[in-house]
């Protein structure tokens, strides 16, 4: 239900990395995470009792996707329908161009990407021509 979804998150790492689990969470609504709230995982700072300093950080972002394409409980998590998800998934990118004009995630998230902005900007006004 994710497929074509531009999602916008932050990955703090405390000063003590890798010795202490980072935090995670998402901006861009998803149907899965509730935006802008840090996300129980077992390798979050939420059990940093299980955290591994032999960790890396594509570890980290594959539990964290797996997490995302589950259904488990925990904090930061929500559960909308199948159905929800692909809406959101089709307004993420327009939600995000929104983020950019607030505040400092915002404002990274147009640094970070500015390339894949513009090339999907450019698609799209092509796509509106066409369409004329």
């Amino acid at each position: 239900p994710y497929k074509g979804g531009i999602y916008h998150g932050i990955v703090n790492f405390p000063k003590e990395y890798p010795f202490k689990p980072p935090m995670i969470k998402m901006l861009t609504p998803n149907g899965r995470f509730v935006p802008n709230k840090f996300i129980c995982m077992s390798n979050t700072a939420y059990h940093s009792e299980n955290w591994n300093p032999a960790w890396s950080v594509s570890s980290f972002l594959v539990g964290f996707l797996s997490f995302m394409t589950s259904n488990c409980r925990g904090g930061g998590k929500m559960f909308s329908s199948d159905a929800e998800r692909k809406n959101l998934a089709k307004q993420s990118y327009d939600w995000n161009m929104k983020l950019t004009k607030r505040g400092v995630e915002g404002q990274k998230f147009y640094e970070l990407f500015h390339e894949f902005i513009e090339k999907h900007e450019e698609k799209r006004r092509s796509q509106s021509k066409n369409s004329d």
